[in-house]
């Protein structure tokens, strides 16, 4: 299985022996375990290497059908000293440990614990009489991690976070290639952590850029969005004359996956609706691409 590999920052890559930079717009194709040395070029962020297809922390791999898409999405970073924390709270004590680091709450003879990444940075604490809060950075964005005194649970947050004494505002990533997000609202009352979804937004205040050779996944992720307005810069203009809301809602329907069966110049993609402990394809369809483009789609018998 082929693997396309990509980053949005500026990288050199090292394979067989090899070496190159990494383009947005177009990806490196390898094999399957393939050893990758990744050289970074920004400043405070350390090489690493990885083999292809395989699990590691700063790549993403997305499987399809018959491709892989691989990420890289951050880089090791130099130590600073700055992954250690302790706080006095009201009848114990907060502190961040590790590696692998977690975060502890100890209130009288009883530690609570919840998992951390090991490459945050700035480490703070606050504490109000329901809550207590550890914000830090991480891959610039906010990580906030909130632990309720009264239901003693946890609560993470990433992206857009704002606290303030009694509660949390957040913009979370919906994990889109556009960057969707939602806002939400927690409450921080003395019984419990009520969570409010509201608004779609973009992480960053407007899409991100897309490399064209992901424009069919991004034009489905915002017709599942229902953001009408994106998905028509994905198609030529002729096509994006004839798409609306109902439209879009009509021909494609309801789906929870996109899966990618083939890909050259013709691609072949289902979406899927989940059901309960099974998978179930509702409908085929197949894009004709273009220079970065849809230019025709059209559904699959």
């Amino acid at each position: 299985m082929k693997i396309l590999l990509y980053s949005k920052e500026k990288v050199q890559v090292e394979t067989l022996g090899q070496k190159s930079f990494l383009s947005f717009s177009k990806p490196l194709e390898l094999q399957k375990n393939q050893l990758v040395y990744i050289l970074p070029c920004t400043e405070n962020a350390l090489p690493f290497c990885f083999y292809a297809g395989q699990e590691n922390k700063f790549v993403k791999h997305t499987e399809f059908n018959d491709f892989i898409f691989a990420e890289i999405i951050s880089f090791p970073k130099v130590f600073e000293g700055k992954f250690f924390a302790a706080k006095s709270i009201s009848g114990g004590s907060a502190n961040v440990i590790g590696s692998p680091y977690k975060f502890n709450i100890n209130l009288k003879k009883t530690t609570y614990t919840f998992d951390l990444p090991d490459n945050l940075e700035d480490i703070n604490f606050f504490e109000n009489k329901n809550a207590v809060v550890l914000s830090a950075g991480l891959n610039n964005q906010n990580y906030v991690v909130v632990f309720h005194k009264a239901s003693k649970k946890f609560k993470c947050f990433i992206g857009s976070v704002e606290v303030s004494e009694n509660t949390i505002e957040a913009v979370l990533p919906k994990n889109t290639l556009a960057g969707h997000g939602v806002k939400v609202s927690v409450d921080l009352s003395k019984d419990s952590m009520q969570l409010v979804q509201s608004d779609g937004v973009y992480i960053g205040g407007c899409p991100k850029a897309v490399p064209p050779f992901l424009v069919h996944i991004a034009f489905f992720e915002a017709v599942r969005e229902k953001d009408v307005a994106l998905a028509k810069t994905y198609v030529e203009e002729t096509l994006a004359e004839r798409l609306d809301e109902d439209t879009l809602e009509e021909f494609f329907g309801e789906f929870d996956q996109i899966k990618v069966l083939s890909q050259n110049n013709e691609v072949l993609v289902a979406l899927v609706k989940n059901k309960t402990n099974t998978w179930a394809i509702g409908r085929l369809f197949q894009l004709k691409l273009s220079g970065g483009m849809i230019l025709d789609i059209g559904e699959k018998d």
